[in-house]
């Protein structure tokens, strides 16, 4: 579930019987330096979930049970920023988000992971070689990142501007 108040953006979902997943985003003056899960000190993460609490007070008792709830090893800060899709050469094949990595807040990572795989696989049976393959690939995906990411980018400032 996505709750939008003004300037911030709070995702929850169940994960399984008794435990859930959750996010919460806005626009901050300045970028933040990342921080991966298990790797802050206990007073981070309190100015983190201090902050949470702050930000998302509007919400109801639900949000004050989730941040007390909160693993503190799973805390994680990550700037949620896209990356200009790029053509395949060497190696690696790079697809999906690690070609063309889109906000979390996207919201179709899994529609476009899919289609991204079904495409490469589908030009590798077609193809006379790798090569080609990814070639052919790169020219269906690529195009098709800029619409996303700039979708994404609209619904994204609408959730900040206004009540939803």
């Amino acid at each position: 579930m996505l709750l939008v108040k003004i300037d911030i953006f709070f995702f929850f979902a169940p994960f399984d019987r008794t435990s859930a997943l959750w996010s919460v985003a806005y626009l901050p003056n300045t970028s933040r330096e990342a921080k991966g899960a298990g790797t802050m000190a206990n007073d981070e993460i309190d100015q983190i979930l201090n902050e949470t609490k702050e930000r998302t007070n509007v919400y109801d008792e639900q949000m004050s049970t989730l941040l007390k709830e909160t693993i503190r090893d799973s805390v994680t800060i990550f700037n949620a920023k896209d990356m200009v899709p790029f053509r395949n050469h060497g190696l690696v094949i790079v697809i999906d988000g690690a070609q063309h990595a889109m906000s979390s807040f996207a919201g179709n990572g899994a529609h476009m992971a899919i289609m991204n795989g079904y495409q490469l696989a589908h030009q590798w049976v077609l193809a006379e070689d790798l090569n080609s393959a990814i070639k052919f690939y790169d020219d269906l995906s690529i195009p098709r990142s800029p619409a996303t990411i700039n979708m994404s980018h609209r619904s994204i400032t609408i959730g900040h501007l206004q009540e939803i």
